[in-house]
């Protein structure tokens, strides 16, 4: 069962997330929090923080993640790599590597501060097989069968469309091609209270829905060999640090009582996924 919630106004979350990049701590905006504790998003994550020295400061700082989909996409040199949500770029920069210069990623994102971010990077490093373009994921601006790989970060969960979005990435693909992502799914028992109010402090909790849902939506599309490559359940502790809650006035807003009550309501119950599926 998928849980009903409030459907989700895009020019919202976007103009949320344009916020995010000029604050250190995180970003509310009619009632939705987008976080920025970058060092404990990354390693939640799974990227490895040694790896990433010679990315920008400015992508690391304003990363999204809920995982690492570069890990599990089996990118090869030559392929055509498309990013959904691809933000400030730090898994287009990782894709362009991986295919080479005889190989293409597409990045697509609907916040331009976020793409102008990205796309002073690649200049800066003269990735000539990138290219950005600002777009929404339900609306995939590409030619039927033309890319190899998709990857998606934290993404797809912002939309209220998934099926819609699936249904993109399957058409974009080429008849070998897959789809890896990493994404935020919650339990079905989280109260119907808790996820009216969800929105208060983590965006990608209010748009979540159940892995059985995401894995239904997928199959039904035409995907196939679906598989849950990695699955983690976040402490208390770890949504505290992941969405900075501490650096927001959340706690004052709704009071210490409801605060204790909500974070005690979700623990437990929130999960980051990372899925694999092949056309």
């Amino acid at each position: 069962m998928q849980h009903k919630k409030d459907s989700f106004d895009k020019d919202s979350i976007r103009n949320a997330y344009a916020s995010a990049l000029s604050t250190h701590s995180s970003f509310s905006e009619n009632g939705r929090v987008i976080a920025t504790e970058s060092d404990a998003i990354l390693s939640l994550s799974g990227y490895s923080i040694d790896g990433l020295a010679d990315i920008d400061s400015q992508i690391l700082e304003h990363n999204f993640s809920c995982g690492n989909p570069i890990d599990i996409a089996k990118i090869k040199e030559g392929e055509t790599v498309l990013d959904l949500g691809c933000g400030t770029g730090l898994d287009v920069i990782l894709a362009a590597e991986k295919v080479g210069q005889d190989g293409r990623v597409i990045g697509i994102d609907m916040t331009d501060e976020m793409l102008s971010i990205a796309q002073k990077k690649v200049d800066s490093l003269q990735l000539n097989n990138v290219e950005l373009k600002n777009a929404l994921i339900e609306a995939i601006p590409l030619d039927n069968m033309s890319v190899d790989r998709v990857i998606s970060n934290c993404v797809i969960n912002l939309s209220t469309d998934k099926g819609k979005v699936m249904g993109e990435v399957y058409r974009v693909l080429k008849p070998t091609g897959s789809i890896s992502f990493s994404d935020i799914v919650i339990d079905e028992n989280i109260p119907n209270w808790i996820l009216k109010q969800a929105a208060l402090y983590a965006t990608c909790v209010s748009g979540a829905t159940q892995l059985e849902h995401y894995l239904k939506i997928m199959k039904s599309v035409g995907f196939k060999n679906c598989k849950v490559m990695g699955f983690k359940t976040y402490t208390s502790e770890e949504l505290l640090s992941v969405l900075d809650l501490e650096a927001t006035e959340i706690k004052k807003g709704v009071g210490d009582f409801m605060f204790n009550r909500m974070l005690n309501a979700v623990s437990g119950n929130i999960h980051s996924v990372h899925l694999y599926a092949e056309k």
